[in-house]
């Protein structure tokens, strides 16, 4: 375990027990929050990798890689319909995208958002207090999200949500991020559904006319 207290030196299915404590989200305290790395990315023009990994939480303690793969994946980002072909963050252009985007089966929920799972574990100072307090268990064979939406990059540049492994700052963060997409708090999921299937290729007619709506009603201690 000591050497993968430096984030470059993580392998692909190397996974991050941490039992949970928060005191803005006191609610999940003493579940378990699984880090599992499952690739790498370029940081920066020097050529450094840094790890993606998926993010999952557990109601149990963890004692073996069947109770990982039991265990809930946490939706990073929750992606509009009518931006599944977009390459976003100056990623592939649109000629090629043309090209590739009828050979991806997409799998959008009833209010016609995809799930992204995948983060990257960004550069930080506290990385390590982070990983000095996990569990550590290899499980190369874990197995992955059937609904995943992959967002259209280049080579190394995967530009999923950033998440630095900051102690006490990243478990609140990612609490909030499953109570957002996981747990539906996001305002979108408070309409009609057949409204959102409506304007599904196009949801600003829908932001202009509950925009009121949104901020008179928006609370973020309620995330």
């Amino acid at each position: 375990m000591k050497n993968k207290l430096n984030i470059q030196n993580w392998e692909v299915g190397d996974c991050f027990i941490k039992k949970i404590y928060s005191e803005k989200y006191p609610q999940y305290n003493n579940k378990y929050l699984i880090i599992i790395c499952s690739g790498h990315y370029q940081f920066s023009n020097n050529k450094r990798k840094l790890p993606n990994a998926y993010l999952k939480l557990s109601d149990k303690a963890i004692n073996n890689q069947s109770d990982i793969d039991e265990a809930e994946f946490i939706i990073s980002l929750k992606v509009p319909w009518s931006w599944r072909y977009l390459p976003y963050n100056g990623m592939i252009d649109a000629v090629e995208l043309e090209k590739e985007r009828d050979k991806i089966e997409l799998f959008p929920d009833e209010y016609w958002f995809l799930n992204e799972y995948q983060v990257d574990i960004g550069p930080s100072r506290k990385n390590k207090d982070f990983l000095l307090e996990c569990q550590f268990i290899a499980h190369p064979n874990f197995i992955k999200p059937s609904d995943e939406y992959f967002h259209w990059k280049t080579e190394d540049e995967d530009h999923f949500q950033m998440c630095c492994l900051d102690t006490p700052s990243a478990i609140d963060l990612i609490l909030k991020g499953y109570r957002y997409n996981n747990l539906r708090k996001s305002v979108f999921y408070q309409l009609p559904r057949e409204e959102m299937e409506a304007h599904k290729d196009n949801l600003r007619p829908i932001y202009e006319k509950y925009y009121v709506s949104f901020m008179k009603n928006y609370n973020p201690d309620e995330y």
